[in-house]
């Protein structure tokens, strides 16, 4: 399915931005980029990448403060990422019949729209078609000629630093934050967790995120890592919880199968997504693969320990790197360049080079 969606958005919508390029032209003003009326930010994938936007967006409303309508377009795997944190007026689901009608109708609506997605072709057509004035990523041509100001995607800098670089064709002052902004959750979800945490306030609490979306199997520790360093964990006064969604459970499941600790919690799809992010909140230490949930450890301020193989972590660590870990054993040459359009297999299993011995020196020098 993945393959199928990544063609499509190659061929099909890389043609119609060759064949629409002009639009990009129409209606656009100085007057519509310095006193906007009505902004749309666009980020349909990634609860990790979603979250490192944060930032921007909050930089974004702070310059434009008065009178202007904030929305977003995301889709259904990001829309309760947007909704909870209180930013737009309106969030559009790209999966949802009834939207995509009015957006078709909104032709040319939205002052400035910025596209924060990395690769898609999608994400840019969209943005010319709703856009006077648009600011996307340029590494690939047929993005570039969509915006009427393309961005060059730093892939040296943290992605939380390339998003606000999306700011700078708006004569915005960037400010590099020194947090992430925190996911937002209320006291029903805080008494939910406390509730459910009640048992376990005698030990100190870990979460170990162990597998990951579909897409990025590259990114994760093997099984008989995860087994090793919770044995390693069993004397210790702790109690460790494995997170997930219902998708993860099977490969957490399989790690459970071959552990004798009775100090390990499955907490698979147990909780809401604001209720997790108190829960991680609520734990002394986060270690997880290279995926969503490590960022929103970090994003509550947690201290998280970071397992990296494919990305690089000057690229994704949890931010911000003083608070956090990273541990990599790669060659320092990135394997997946999503704003390149490189999804390539690592060949090297570079994530399993981290030993669990080192996990585990790092869980007891952070707690």
């Amino acid at each position: 399915m993945i393959v199928i969606v990544r063609w499509v958005d190659t061929i099909v919508f890389g043609a119609i931005n060759l064949l629409t390029f002009w639009c990009k032209y129409l209606y656009r003003t100085e007057s519509h980029l310095s006193h906007p009326k009505k902004i749309l930010v666009i980020r349909f994938w990634a609860l990790g990448s979603s979250i490192l936007t944060f930032p921007m967006i909050r930089q974004l409303q702070q310059h434009f403060w008065e009178h202007v309508e904030y929305h977003v377009l995301t889709t259904s795997r990001t829309l309760s990422i947007y909704a909870n944190q209180g930013y737009f007026s309106k969030v559009w689901n790209l999966f949802s019949y009834r939207d995509i009608f009015h957006l078709v109708c909104l032709w040319k609506d939205y002052d400035i729209v910025i596209d924060t997605e990395d690769y898609a072709r999608s994400s840019s057509c969209i943005a010319n078609w709703l856009g006077k004035n648009t600011i996307g990523f340029s590494e690939l041509f047929t993005r570039k000629i969509s915006y009427t100001f393309p961005a060059h995607y730093d892939d040296t800098k943290h992605a939380c630093l390339v998003f606000l670089d999306l700011l700078s064709p708006l004569g915005i002052k960037i400010q590099v934050p020194e947090f992430l902004e925190s996911y937002r959750y209320t006291q029903e979800d805080v008494q939910k967790v406390d509730t459910f945490l009640a048992p376990y306030t005698e030990k100190k609490w870990l979460c170990f995120h162990t597998w990951g979306a579909e897409t990025s199997s590259d990114r994760f520790w093997d099984t008989k890592h995860w087994r090793a360093l919770i044995s390693k964990l069993e004397k210790e006064d702790i109690v460790i919880f494995l997170s997930g969604t219902a998708f993860e459970e099977a490969g957490i499941l399989e790690i459970l199968s071959g552990v004798s600790n009775t100090n390990v919690v499955n907490i698979c799809h147990k909780f809401s997504l604001p209720q997790f992010a108190y829960f991680l909140q609520s734990c002394q230490l986060v270690v997880s693969n290279d995926t969503g949930p490590m960022h929103l450890a970090a994003s509550m301020q947690t201290t998280t320990i970071g397992l990296f193989g494919p990305n690089l972590p000057a690229r994704f660590w949890a931010y911000p790197l003083e608070k956090n870990i990273h541990l990599y054993h790669g060659d320092g040459v990135p394997v997946i360049n999503v704003h390149l359009w490189q999804f390539t297999k690592d060949r090297h299993n570079f994530v399993n080079q981290i030993p669990p011995e080192e996990v585990y020196d790092a869980i007891l020098s952070n707690l």
